[in-house]
């Protein structure tokens, strides 16, 4: 692994005549070098890959494979939450990794704070409903 000049780690592997490099902000993509033909980029498509590499795909081109896997963590924290509060069991200590609807009760107020500032020609405006709040 190296980094280049954009500062992108690079992970690059030979198979002779050819070289394969793959950056880490462009996981889609890799890069293909030839010594007897033209370089070019192969998307990740499974339907482009080998079996062997397309194995490894879960989405159809074009999907980042990470978000579905992120998707369903989400999902599942959001399912935990609502089955511990429904089992009257409080959740973890930590909050959770979503936005839940205090959070947008929260940013209800700050937008409205905004709006009662400008209405009164852009003074200071305290967010009332956050006012001695524990956050």
């Amino acid at each position: 692994m190296r980094r280049t000049p954009e500062r992108s780690l690079v992970r690059s592997e030979r198979a002779a005549p050819d070289r394969c490099a793959g950056a880490q902000e462009r996981q889609n993509e890799l890069w293909i070098g030839r010594r007897n033909a033209p370089n070019s980029v192969m998307p990740k498509d499974p339907s482009l890959l080998a079996p062997g590499g397309s194995r490894y795909t879960r989405l159809p081109g074009g999907h980042q494979e990470g978000w579905s896997d992120a998707f369903a963590n989400v999902m599942r924290d959001i399912y935990r939450v609502i089955i511990h509060s429904a089992d009257g069991h409080p959740s973890d200590s930590k909050p959770p990794a979503f936005a839940t609807f205090e959070d947008g009760y929260h940013a209800a107020c700050v937008v409205e704070a905004v709006l009662d500032s400008h209405r009164q020609g852009g003074v200071w405006t305290k967010v009332a409903a956050l006012i001695g709040a524990a956050r």
